[in-house]
């Protein structure tokens, strides 16, 4: 890469990632030459260190790295004209050699400078512009350790208390670690770690040469007060951009620095700030402010525009009836803060007792946001109390989960035992246990394996009331009995995992912890599922020696209640350790992985059916991998099996991952350890098309004249027929995109049944996403269910004629598809998205207005699905927002009978609590805050699958977690 130039904030780290290449090319032997243009104050010391870097080169390539651009430019505003007039002086021959790197300030990058580079370096790759990212936690977990903390305590205090942002830069994450040197802890308060931040960003500015300049800058402690303006200007005047063109900008989504110039502040240590147009420019130089283009600027990060816009209340001592007009919306019990504010009102409640006691009673669910664990431990009990009165009240509610721990005190158990009662409102019981788990204490386990063994209750209740069992000791016996008795007999596949999960590895042996798992419902992903796909990634290699046992024992004589799926995934594990760094006590592994494969073959018919296909095609992927140990496990088999059983293991194993394309040319060159192999098994091996690579035709005549008897089998070169496998089973391996397989797809819907129609849409789907050069498409679930057509890598184009039959096959789906049932619905967000696959055909129809005709069912079915699925991106939220209403008002009464059945189903088709009442979408009275009912409701998936290489056509699981439904498109 000839040309590189890093950008970043102040303080990120630019500099220090520049001496790291530099030092790694000096210790190869390069030469590179370092210019700090920061130093330079006068247009010919800056001159004379770039001449001489190009005077001191050598032949072939050499490096120049020019840090600190911005701060060159705040001594020399012609810096770049004087960097750019050095390369244009250049020879040709020397800029071919020349890599050029450059450290800059975001938004102080010259233009002239830009220009001259793309000029002599045209093609796009050949300049690059890079930014350093935020702190990632684990930076966070390495400077903390060079403190000499604990880097997961250090890493957890800072999310208790509210603090996570401010170590994503590495001005303020140094600040809070010396701090806690110095101090032994964080500051006292959330408040003063913001300010203390805020004022060191405000330092973090432009710094002056000339001494005089220098002295008359104004302090962090004096910007402060400045930025609070801002903060506030733009937080409740709804802003986004702060501006300094001229003229006013036309878009009042923008606030100029000429708007808000003149009069004073209160200062931070008393007295008055004046705020005039200077202060203002100061402040857009400082580290609190990023630009987003030409003199515009936007805050670092929202919670220091928050913090400070309630810093500029408080400063002010605005009126309280001007404050409540400010944050407040709504009357009597439909008062709340307004959606935008609530993190400014929760901030200004610290120092503003009125707006508390306001809180408390009208809106409490804000003050989690609060810094409670700086109140007293009565305000924070009158907090739960008020939360709790809240959910009695009103069955909407949406808890922030990531906040509860700032609800601990010394009283919450006792407030929690009188509702960790099993015959107590539900809503209450799941609030309680989401407090409990967010809290553990001891007091509450018996309240809690009470609640767990109530079988009445939904299994979601009890197996969080297991989650919230606080740690208990080897010596807790009656504790680890009860929970062992769950995992033992308890009929509830989630309740049996959340069990599990308490108990191993420190209660339960590994033999157990097999023994006992159950596999989920078919159509529910929940903690069941979670568990049986984490655990072979658990194991240590011993582990996985006794786990490789274990399934091969289980597939060999099933016993009721075992997962033969969860066996397939242990033998995957096996696989790739074997084949990487052994497992212990097995020095020839492929012995034990024969015996588990043999038996695998057994369960052909699970392994090609939706709910084992992920993990099959896992395994194949880990036998692909392993080439050595794959082959060492193929010559096993076929030495130790006749043809006929042979063939039954080859064919329940995904296709091509014991006989490989290159395995054939190694099985020529080795010809020898097949002698004892039945001729027609060793043709199989050897069975490929003829190769017209050179070199490979090279190594097959060599091996043939070496081995009389290959030459025999290979002549005429015809394949041999392979053993039958089901059409609708056989590996689609061409990730390529064919617009005739896409078109075969789009037929098939239009022929397709009631009952086949979801697959059909999901072989289009699978055609789509694969893309024109053969790349792994993107992951599947980097969109949501909603988008997975509409984002799909080769959609057609809008307004083609494949388009146009795309559109027709969707509405077809829509048309044919049998409405969705009450049981499904019942799942929410966790329902299996393989068996809703029509709601991807809301994208490709764009609007509502295409929808087909469809029953009051249909309608009611769309609508609930709408509400529950996980839409987690910006255009997956426009579409559910778009067709979500139309549907509902389609459905008319429907909708309201549907929903009923779906409160009312039985715990078996329904996995969390839920109150009849009316419908999502209801109406609501002026002012009233808009809630989504999150009882139950699971996390957003995380879209972080990884793609199986040889997918079977339809729709996939991917084997890793957050997965596709089995069934599903290809990831």
């Amino acid at each position: 890469m000839p040309v590189l130039a890093l950008f970043g904030e102040r303080g990120a780290g630019k500099s220090v990632a520049l001496v790291q290449e530099y030092q790694t090319l000096e210790a190869a032997g390069a030469k590179a030459r370092w210019v700090n243009l920061g130093r330079h104050q006068t247009e010919s010391q800056a001159v004379t260190a770039l001449a001489a870097t190009s005077a001191a080169r050598v032949a072939g390539e050499w490096w120049v790295f020019l840090d600190s651009v911005d701060e060159g430019l705040n001594v020399l505003p012609a810096l770049g004209g004087l960097i750019a007039d050095w390369i244009d002086s250049l020879t040709v021959d020397q800029r071919s050699n020349l890599r050029l790197r450059f450290s800059c300030r975001t938004g102080r990058w010259p233009d002239v400078l830009q220009d001259t580079l793309t000029r002599h370096w045209q093609s796009p790759l050949q300049v690059q512009h890079m930014t350093l990212a935020p702190l990632s936690d684990h930076d966070v977990a390495v400077a903390a350790e060079d403190y000499g903390l604990d880097a997961d305590a250090f890493s957890t205090l800072l999310h208790e208390r509210g603090l996570t942002q401010l170590s994503r830069t590495p001005v303020t994450l140094l600040q809070l670690l010396e701090y806690h040197r110095v101090k032994g802890t964080l500051p006292a308060t959330a408040a003063d770690a913001y300010q203390q931040a805020c004022v060191l960003l405000c330092s973090e500015t432009r710094r002056p040469a000339d001494i005089r300049e220098l002295r008359a800058q104004p302090t962090g402690q004096r910007l402060l007060p400045v930025a609070a303006r801002v903060a506030a200007a733009m937080q409740f005047g709804t802003h986004n951009v702060l501006s300094d063109a001229s003229p006013r900008p036309s878009g009042r989504r923008e606030i100029t620095l000429a708007e808000l110039e003149g009069g004073l502040e209160p200062g931070l240590l008393d007295g008055q700030v004046p705020c005039t147009t200077d202060e203002l420019r100061q402040l857009t130089e400082s580290h609190l402010l990023d630009p987003v283009g030409l003199l515009r600027w936007t805050f670092t990060h929202r919670s220091y525009q928050e913090f400070l816009a309630a810093h500029y209340l408080h400063a002010h001592q605005v009126d309280p009836r001007a404050q409540a007009g400010l944050l407040w919306v709504g009357d009597g019990a439909a008062r709340h803060i307004y959606l935008a504010h609530r993190e400014v009102a929760a901030w200004r409640s610290g120092t503003d007792s009125t707006l508390f006691e306001d809180l408390l009673r009208d809106d409490p669910l804000v003050l989690l946001l609060a810094d409670l664990p700086a109140r007293p431990a009565a305000d924070r009990a009158r907090v739960v109390e008020a939360i709790f009165s809240l959910a009695q009240r009103d069955d909407t509610i949406d808890i922030d989960h990531t906040t509860l721990h700032r609800l601990e005190h010394p009283g919450l158990p006792q407030q929690l035992l009188s509702r960790l009662r099993p015959d107590a409102d539900k809503l209450v019981v799941y609030t309680a246990l989401r407090v409990a788990r967010s809290c553990p204490d001891p007091e509450l386990n018996d309240a809690l394996l009470q609640v767990t063994e109530t079988t009445s209750l939904s299994e979601e209740l009890r197996a969080l009331a297991l989650r919230a069992i606080a740690d208990f000791r080897p010596e807790d016996v009656q504790t680890v009995d009860r929970i062992r008795q769950r995992a033992a007999d308890d009929p509830s596949p989630e309740v049996v995992a959340a069990a599990l999960s308490r108990l191993w590895p420190s209660h339960l042996s590994l033999r157990e912890l097999l023994d006992l798992l159950r596999d989920p419902a078919a159509d529910y992903y929940g903690h069941a599922w979670v568990l049986r796909s984490d655990i072979p990634a658990q194991l240590t290699a011993a582990q996985t020696t006794q786990a490789l046992l274990w399934a091969r024992d289980t597939l060999q004589q099933p016993l009721p209640g075992h997962s033969i799926v969860l066996a397939t995934s242990l033998i995957s594990r096996a696989v790739t350790l074997a084949g990487t760094d052994g497992l212990p006590g097995l020095p020839y592994p492929e012995t034990l992985i024969s015996e588990t494969l043999i038996a695998l073959a057994n369960h052909r018919d699970l392994l090609y059916s939706v709910e084992g296909r992920t993990e099959h095609e896992a395994l194949g992927d880990a036998l692909r991998a392993q080439h050595s140990l794959r082959r060492a496990l193929t010559l096993h088999l076929l030495s130790h099996l006749g043809e006929k059983d042979f063939l039954r293991v080859w064919s329940a194993v995904p296709h091509g991952c014991l006989t490989t394309y290159d395995d054939a040319f190694y099985w020529m060159e080795h010809w020898e350890q097949l002698a004892d192999v039945p001729p027609a098994l060793a043709r199989l091996l050897v069975s490929i098309t003829p190769p017209t690579d050179p070199e490979l035709q090279t190594r097959v005549e060599a091996a043939c004249r070496a081995h009389p008897t290959l030459r025999q089998i290979t002549e005429g070169w015809a394949p041999a027929p392979e053993p039958r496998q089901d059409a609708d089973t056989t590996p689609d391996e061409n990730r390529v995109y064919n617009e005739t397989r896409l078109r075969e797809g789009l037929a098939a819907v239009h022929t397709a049944s009631p009952e086949t129609i979801r697959r059909a849409w999901g072989t289009v789907i699978d055609q789509i996403r694969c893309t024109r050069d053969g790349t792994e498409p993107p992951r599947l679930w980097e969109d949501p269910l909603l988008l997975w057509a509409h984002h799909a890598p080769s959609r057609p184009g809008q307004g083609s004629d494949l388009d146009a039959e795309l559109k027709t096959a969707a509405r077809q789906v829509l048309t044919t598809a049998p409405p969705l049932p009450a049981h499904l619905l019942a799942y929410g967000g966790r329902a299996n998205p393989r068996l809703m696959l029509e709601l991807s055909t809301f994208a490709v129809l764009s609007t509502p207005d295409e929808l087909p005709s469809a029953t009051p069912a249909h309608w009611a079915g769309w609508a609930l699905a709408l509400a529950t699925t996980n839409a987690y991106t910006s255009p997956g939220e426009v579409v559910r927002d778009a067709f979500l209403p139309y549907c509902a008002e389609q459905a008319g009464p429907a909708l309201i009978t549907l929903l009923d059945e779906v409160l009312r189903a039985p715990p078996h088709g329904r996995r969390h609590h839920a109150r009849p009442g009316p419908p999502p979408q209801r109406p609501h009275t002026a002012g009233r805050r808009r809630r989504s009912h999150r009882l139950g409701r699971p996390p957003r998936p995380r879209p972080r699958t990884l793609a199986g290489r040889h997918q079977r056509p339809g729709l996939h699981r991917p084997p890793q977690r957050p997965r596709a439904p089995a069934g599903g498109p290809r990831p």
